[in-house]
C-alpha cells in the first residue's frame, strides 16, 4: 500500500469505517501496521521492456523513504532496460535489502552491489559478466557506434560498482579472472559464483 493511499484513507477515514464496519481508530491501527511494514518487490523472470515498467511503478507506489526488500531471481536480459531498473534503485532513499531466491544472473547480480543488505540462500547462485548484446547482433552492422558507446558507459559503471564492493585481488584471485576482462569489449567472460563465494567476497 503506498504512503499516497494511506494518507487518503486517514484523510477519509469516518467515511471509509462506515462502509466497512470498522471503528476509525482501528481504521487507524490497521494502517498504521500496513504502513510499517516492510515493503518487497519481485524481480522474476526476464529483464525486458514489461518487467522493467512493472519494477519501477512498484518503486513508485511507495515513499521514497521506505524500507524496501528487493527479492531476486533472474536470468537477466535487456541491458538498457536492467540498467534502468538499477538507476531506479539507486536513486530510492529508504534502505534497501536484497534477497538472492535463487539465480543472480547478469543485470540480476548487481543489484547486489548497490544494496544496504544483501541476504542469499545457500544454493543461490551469481553470473557476472558485463552487459552486452547477442554475439549476432554485437557483431552486425546494426551493432552502432551509438549503441557500443552507451554499452561502454553502461558497463563502466558496472565496473565501478563491483570494484567498490569487493576486494579486487581477492575476487580475480578466486574466480582467476581479471576484473578488466570481464568488462573488455573484446571478450566475454562469465563468472559464476556461489552464495558462499559471494560472501567469502563480501557481496553478501
Amino acid at each position: 500500500m503506498s504512503a499516497l493511499l494511506c494518507s487518503f484513507i486517514f484523510m477519509w477515514g469516518n467515511f471509509i469505517s462506515t462502509l466497512l464496519g470498522y471503528s476509525y481508530s482501528k481504521i487507524n491501527i490497521i494502517l498504521f501496521v500496513l504502513h510499517q511494514m516492510p515493503k518487497e518487490i519481485l524481480l522474476y523472470g526476464n529483464i525486458y521492456s514489461q518487467s522493467a515498467s512493472d519494477f519501477i511503478e512498484s518503486f513508485n507506489a511507495i515513499g521514497e523513504d521506505e524500507e524496501v526488500t528487493v527479492r531476486v531471481n533472474t536470468d537477466g536480459g535487456s541491458p538498457e532496460y536492467g540498467f534502468g531498473m538499477i538507476a531506479k534503485f539507486i536513486e530510492h532513499k529508504g534502505n534497501k535489502t536484497v534477497k538472492i531466491d535463487g539465480k543472480a544472473y547478469s543485470a540480476g547480480a548487481f543489484f547486489a552491489l548497490y544494496a544496504d543488505n544483501v541476504e542469499a540462500l545457500d544454493v543461490s547462485e551469481f553470473l557476472i559478466h558485463r552487459a552486452a548484446y547477442p554475439n549476432w547482433f554485437e557483431g552486425s552492422e546494426s551493432f552502432t557506434d551509438e549503441l557500443k558507446g552507451n554499452l561502454n558507459r553502461i558497463n563502466g559503471s558496472l565496473r565501478k560498482a563491483l570494484e567498490s564492493k569487493v576486494d579486487v585481488s581477492s575476487f580475480e584471485k578466486m574466480t582467476n579472472t581479471k576484473i578488466a576482462d570481464i568488462f573488455s569489449m573484446d571478450s566475454r567472460k562469465d563468472v559464476f559464483l556461489t552464495a558462499k563465494q559471494a560472501k567469502e567476497l563480501g557481496i553478501v
